[in-house]
């Protein structure tokens, strides 16, 4: 019986925890994108030193190479990943801060979704989790019943059955 009260909780908060989880986490990350947005500047970058193809055709490879962009008039300098074949010369898109400091890119709506995805995931693993630990510590409590008024009864019809004094 309590198993099946234990089933019946967990189908019925489940999708709730999932739910309110999810859209909480989702609403917290749109709130830290805003805020990033509100930080970071997209600014057009130039790449110093551009990024040759391989001598192996099959390998595909990222490297760091250095990029340099103007902002408020003063020319700043950092690296990004590139793919191999970039070209010097080649515009890519970065962001900075407003003092021209490079920043990584504010988390888009994919982002956001993923995010609150995996929080309503992880919440009903958690919950999982707990209603596995919750059964089997109520499965150890009634066996040591049941063993406990196995053995009462034992010791009262016990030595009835046998000759062991």
């Amino acid at each position: 019986m309590a198993m099946i009260a234990l089933a019946v909780a967990f189908l019925s908060a489940a999708p709730f925890a999932a739910i309110v989880t999810s859209t909480w986490a989702g609403q917290d990350a749109a709130a830290a994108a805003r805020v990033e947005q509100a930080r970071a500047y997209p600014v057009a970058a130039v790449i110093v030193r551009g990024v040759p193809w391989p001598s192996n055709p099959y390998a595909a490879y990222l490297t760091k190479v250095p990029v340099r962009w103007t902002l408020d008039g003063t020319l700043h300098t950092g690296t990004i990943q590139a793919a191999a074949g970039t070209r010097t010369g080649a515009t890519v898109r970065i962001w900075t801060s407003r003092s021209g400091e490079q920043t990584g890119p504010p988390l888009g709506s994919a982002q956001i979704m993923r995010q609150a995805a995996l929080a309503g995931v992880l919440a009903v693993a958690g919950l999982t989790l707990l209603v596995i630990v919750s059964a089997l510590v109520i499965r150890r409590i009634l066996d040591r019943r049941r063993m406990a008024a196995w053995d009462a009864e034992w010791s009262a019809t016990g030595p009835q059955w046998c000759n062991y004094r």
